[in-house]
């Protein structure tokens, strides 16, 4: 009988096609905004910015796993910085 290993396949471990990671980043920051939303903030994200996230966010070793920190993070540090600085969100 064969050895089983754990590893995923090489597709994977080579990182996510570049297309992947923006989609993901895409749908991550939608959910954001529309939580961000509800709470009385409206958000617009240009596709400078989900550019800017996608190569802060995704990493060779971790892979994704970065992704959704990098995105709440950003946000709501545009919420914050805005709440200091007593401007209109």
């Amino acid at each position: 009988m064969p050895m089983q290993s754990n590893r995923r396949s090489d597709n994977f471990n080579n990182g996510l096609p570049y297309v992947i990671q923006r989609e993901i980043y895409e749908l991550m920051i939608e959910r954001e905004v529309q939580r961000l939303n509800q709470l009385g903030y409206e958000l617009i994200v240009d596709a400078t910015t989900v550019e800017a996230l996608v190569r802060e966010g995704f990493h060779r070793t971790l892979g994704a796993r970065p992704m959704r920190n990098t995105v709440d993070r950003y946000l709501q540090n545009i919420i914050v910085n805005a709440c200091l600085d007593n401007q209109a969100i």
